[in-house]
């Protein structure tokens, strides 16, 4: 009578499990496409035309710096220094900050809304360390650093989404410097998102938080850590024509909201790896979801709650 029963039992959970693997995947619509979304990049700075407002090369007679400050590990070190030197043919501006913890060179006018902002520059002694583009320094508004953390962090720096603290994007390290090659250092920021580029290669997009407001005047930096480069050429850049996105980037961003939602619901889901696999999808997904899992955060159920914070990189209710 005991055999019967446990062999009954045993018949039953063999044929729950038939029953629960010859379900459809849950996730089978999202993997591919999150894989694919992340070859593309973000799609609304796609078909941006640019055009030059400014373009600036060292002139000792016509400077278009400012005055360069800095931040001192200790008060013993000196100060940092800028100067024009020739190298060959070219006047170029060298900014010395050895010794100094983040030296700061203001560059041009203040910028913004929709802009690109590049920079031909170089690394120069034996610590190389950031060739950066920054607006209005490390804790206040977006930038790109190239090269950071003794050259080994490229990163993108954006508002977060409650406005309180920074949110970093680390970005592919494939890319670094290279000691006495001029690089061209690039940041567009469109329509409140971010991309860096060098020499001509994006390296990656982010999203600016809601504490990003285009039309805040800031002021762009060349950022050096206890290191000497030197600057060949600054650019700004505005669109030729207004940056609305087209059909096609509303179709895909259509396209990208529906999958997000979908795996935001599976946060939820009575399968604790379905919710596992959901969140790393959507936390690889990244700035592309940051705003539907805003709204998560704020309406969704207690488990949504919680995942969606823990993506975003908020603290715990």
């Amino acid at each position: 009578m005991k055999r019967t029963a446990l062999c009954f039992f045993l018949n039953l959970v063999i044929l729950a499990a038939a029953s629960h693997a010859g379900e459809p995947d849950p996730l089978a619509p999202y993997r591919d496409f999150v894989a694919q979304a992340q070859k593309s990049g973000h799609t609304t700075l796609d078909g941006v035309q640019w055009e030059t407002v400014f373009e600036g090369k060292p002139d000792p007679a016509k400077p278009f710096w400012g005055k360069a400050t800095n931040v001192l590990e200790k008060a013993a070190v000196r100060e940092v220094e800028v100067k024009t030197e020739k190298v060959g043919d070219a006047t170029v501006l060298t900014f010395d900050a050895e010794q100094c913890e983040a030296a700061f060179l203001p560059l041009g006018e203040k910028v913004k809304g929709d802009v690109a902002l590049e920079i031909v520059c170089r690394s120069l002694g034996n610590r190389l360390n950031d060739l950066s583009i920054l607006l209005d320094g490390l804790a206040a508004g977006p930038g790109f650093q190239f090269g950071g953390y003794n050259n080994g962090r490229n990163i993108l720096r954006s508002d977060d989404v409650e406005g309180n603290w920074r949110r970093l994007t680390d970005l592919p390290t494939e890319r670094v410097i290279v000691r006495e090659r001029w690089h061209t250092v690039r940041l567009e920021i469109v329509r409140g998102v971010l991309r860096a580029s060098v020499d001509g290669e994006a390296l990656g997009t982010v999203e600016c938080g809601e504490a990003y407001k285009p039309g805040v005047e800031r002021q762009p930096l060349f950022y050096v850590y206890d290191s000497r480069a030197q600057l060949k050429r600054y650019t700004v850049q505005k669109p030729k024509t207004p940056t609305a996105p087209t059909a096609a980037e509303k179709a895909r961003e259509a396209e990208v909201e529906t999958k997000v939602a979908g795996l935001i619901k599976l946060l939820d889901h009575e399968e604790f790896k379905v919710r596992n696999e959901a969140q790393r999808l959507l936390s690889e997904l990244g700035h592309r979801a940051f705003k539907q899992l805003r709204v998560a955060v704020a309406n969704g159920t207690l488990e949504q709650r919680l995942r969606a914070r823990e993506i975003l990189g908020l603290p715990e209710e």
